[in-house]
């Protein structure tokens, strides 16, 4: 069986991996790592045809699971592991106007699920944002579609909570960092745009993170006039100021994923290696982005995508997907030793 979306995230000490697996129905699995073997915790959290984009935090030591069901109506969906059994919250779901979601953002303050997502069909290009309060809530959208704060983004979208959630997307191009305003009842950007150029291209995906102050940073890859898409990073303070330079190699990169190691930053992502998609890890050193090693590709000879850096007391683990032989892609996670 392959596997079509994942993403990680920590348990306290533990690695936990949320994965949608597909075989004869898609299936949400949540797995552990126990004693240097992944566990499953099943059951699965739920099972659909339809089920396409997942995302896993935690709270109180318990996982929770987001995911996209498809279809119109109910269609993003929150799980929390009790005990041996997992619960929907707010059910019967929050309803994005996008019928197929291309990622979906789950982030916790305290027992409070927030959602970002990114999709297509009957949406544009939606970049949505719900919460649960009691019943699943939106803000007024900035669209003719409920809770969405773009219908023209160009990549996946990401959310944190620091001292109130902040949502990072791209829209019409242009990379920004935005918060709802409850004096304004609006969205507002913080700060200036991350873009470093004119162009707009596809896939400009963005990520964002704090270190251990509550300060952002974010990672995003972006299309430059030559049609060469790189990844840059910044960080906020009274603004968006650049971390060194380019991250990414002379080639065309994307799929990052940002993690602060020890308050470091760290960046997970793809670039293509003579026409194969290779998944590398750079550091901050304070003066430049150094490469950490080779690509983490488990094979020389297939491409690899869908990068997912974590910290794990202090050492990265890396989660990504690479087809082999029958195409089905295969999800592994490998750490730095």
């Amino acid at each position: 069986m392959g596997v079509i979306d994942h993403d990680l995230t920590v348990n306290g000490t533990t690695p936990t991996l949320a994965y949608i697996q597909n075989g004869m129905t898609r299936s949400a699995v949540v797995s552990e790592l126990d004693t240097g073997a992944w566990t499953s915790l099943d059951p699965a959290a739920i099972s659909g045809a339809s089920l396409r984009a997942i995302s896993v935090a935690v709270h109180a030591s318990a996982p929770h699971v987001a995911v996209s069901t498809g279809l119109f109506q109910d269609n993003l969906k929150v799980f929390r592991r009790n005990g041996a059994t997992w619960s929907e919250l707010g059910s019967p779901g929050a309803t994005s106007a996008c019928s197929a979601h291309e990622s979906i953002g789950l982030a916790l303050d305290g027992a409070i699920p927030l959602l970002t997502s990114f999709g297509a069909g009957g949406c544009g290009l939606g970049v949505d944002f719900h919460w649960l309060q009691g019943t699943w809530q939106s803000h007024a959208s900035t669209t003719t579609f409920p809770a969405q704060l773009t219908m023209s983004a160009n990549g996946h979208s990401d959310i944190i909570i620091t001292d109130r959630p902040y949502v990072a997307l791209s829209d019409n191009g242009t990379h920004w960092v935005r918060y709802w305003d409850d004096g304004a009842s609006a969205w507002q950007n913080l700060g200036s745009s991350l873009s470093v150029n004119a162009s707009t291209g596809f896939d400009e995906d963005i990520v964002i993170a704090a270190d251990s102050t509550g300060q952002l940073y974010a990672a995003w890859s972006e299309t430059n006039a030559s049609n060469l898409t790189q990844i840059w990073v910044k960080t906020y303070t009274t603004d968006w100021t650049s971390v060194g330079g380019k991250v990414s190699g002379p080639l065309w990169a994307s799929s990052p994923s940002l993690a602060l190691i020890g308050d470091v930053p760290w960046v997970a992502y793809v670039e293509s290696d003579n026409g194969l998609n290779k998944v590398f890890v750079r550091r901050w050193t304070g003066s430049n982005w150094e490469l950490v090693g080779g690509a983490l590709n488990d094979s020389a000879f297939s491409a690899a995508g869908d990068p997912v850096i974590v910290d794990v007391s202090g050492t990265p683990h890396v989660a990504f997907r690479e087809p082999l032989g029958s195409g089905l892609e295969h999800l592994y996670v490998k750490s730095l030793q």
